[in-house]
């Protein structure tokens, strides 16, 4: 958004939700999102120029975030609830420069399967968010489960893909 330009001031609730299905054991699913997860997010998401990597405190209160050169950094989210191998609850905080100002709730919900794992991931956001916000997030979310954390996952455990 550039400087000056107006923004709608409408608070509304946004919801996204995706369901992929791993051919993979639940606890392996696990481990590849949480243990794994500063290996399959690619750097080009981050946001802030000076971060080198992810770091995920597992652990009720951790946070999920940027980290970088002479303590800079970006919190993308808190640990709020984790039953491990089967759900794990985020919050956020959305500043106006990611599409906020808003807080996001994200929970990624896994279950066993006769063909392997489905993940649920679920992020609902309440705050000044707009319809491009929305969007931007659903490509985002898809984009980093299906094209980074599915292949990842695949070529780790050197599993078969789901046709």
């Amino acid at each position: 958004m550039q400087q000056g330009e107006d923004r709608p001031s409408v608070i509304r609730h946004a919801t996204i939700e995706l369901e992929v299905h791993f051919p993979s054991e639940r606890g392996e699913v696990w481990n590849t999102l949480t243990n794994h997860m500063p290996r399959w997010i690619p750097k080009t998401y981050y946001s802030l120029p000076t971060s080198k990597r992810m770091v995920f405190e597992r652990k009720i209160g951790g946070n999920v975030y940027e980290a970088g050169d002479h303590g800079s950094g970006l919190v993308w989210f808190q640990i709020t609830a984790m039953i491990p191998d089967t759900h794990i609850a985020f919050k956020g905080y959305l500043f106006p420069a990611w599409g906020g100002p808003g807080v996001s709730f994200l929970t990624f919900d896994l279950s066993q399967t006769t063909s392997g794992c489905k993940l649920l991931l679920t992020d609902q956001a309440i705050g000044v968010i707009t319809a491009d916000t929305e969007n931007t997030w659903r490509n985002g979310w898809k984009d980093l489960i299906t094209n980074h954390l599915y292949p990842y996952l695949i070529n780790f455990y050197n599993r078969v893909e789901l046709k």
